[in-house]
Formats: structure tokens, C-alpha cells, sequence
């Protein structure tokens, strides 16, 4: 899969290992189309890659961020079935925390609108979504981590 100037420069994405390998989440325009189509909105994304817990998809959204995020690594001939079912047999649990991180920087550098202690409600709206979507309830390990820009 060609990836664009415009991509590169836009999103250089966050380094994760998968099997052992380096790879690079980065969220190009054919990744947010993906999210956009299987959310029915990237501010629905976004609000469930930020929830806290163990939700009844959190694990769900974490691999398909990763589908998206590593889509620029599929080759153009493959499925996109095929390029889930391979990354699935890939994926360890121990490394969820790594992977959720490397998906809220590579989101947030994507579309550095959404901040991530400002994350929607997951039903996509905005305008009720001002603010912390956190209940009160005690931080779990899969919490996803604040995000720093480096700056």
C-alpha cells in the first residue's frame, strides 16, 4: 500500500513490537476511513479507545485501532480480512497497554483537535461532551495513559 507525502509528514505515528518486530500505528487517511465507517464517526472511536475498564468492546477497539493504524503495512494485494486474521494470531494480551498507548499518540497526532483529557461521549457527540469522560470510578491498568507531545 503506497502511503502519501501528505500521510508521512501528517502522521509519523507511534513505534510498537508485534512478535517481536517494530512496527509504526500511524493513522493516514485510508486508516481514519476505516474508523469512520466502523464507529459510524471518529469521535466515537476516540471515545471508546479513552474509556476506562474492561468495557464489553475495549478489547475490540483496541485491535481494530490497530487494524487501522497498521494498515499503511498491508500489502496492496492483500484483504483487508486477511491482513486482520494474520495481525489477530500476532497480537499478545501483555501487550495491550503498549498498543493503546501507541494508539492514542498516533490519534492524537492525527487529529490533534481531539485532546485526549477531552475525549467525546461515545455516541459521538460533541457538543454534550465537554470534559473528563470519567465516572469516578477507580483507574484500571488498561486506563489509556496521558498523552504527552513531546513539547
Amino acid at each position: 500500500m503506497s502511503v502519501s507525502e501528505a500521510d508521512r509528514l501528517l502522521a509519523r505515528g507511534a513505534r510498537i513490537t508485534i512478535a517481536g518486530e517494530p512496527q509504526r500505528v500511524r493513522f493516514g487517511f485510508e486508516a481514519l476511513l476505516l474508523l469512520e465507517k466502523e464507529y459510524e464517526g471518529l469521535d466515537v472511536f476516540y471515545a471508546k479507545l479513552m474509556e476506562t475498564g474492561f468495557g464489553k468492546t475495549r478489547i475490540h477497539t483496541i485491535f481494530t485501532g490497530l487494524v487501522a493504524g497498521l494498515l499503511h503495512t498491508k500489502p496492496d494485494e492483500q484483504d483487508v480480512e486477511d491482513f486482520k486474521r494474520e495481525l489477530k494470531r500476532t497480537l499478545e494480551p501483555k501487550d495491550m497497554l503498549e498498543h493503546l498507548t501507541a494508539l492514542v499518540l498516533a490519534f492524537t497526532e492525527a487529529i490533534p483537535e481531539l485532546k485526549a483529557d477531552e475525549a467525546p461521549k461515545a455516541n459521538g457527540s460533541r457538543a454534550s461532551s465537554r470534559g473528563r469522560t470519567s465516572t469516578g470510578t477507580r483507574r484500571s491498568a488498561m486506563d489509556a495513559p496521558t498523552v504527552s507531545s513531546g513539547a
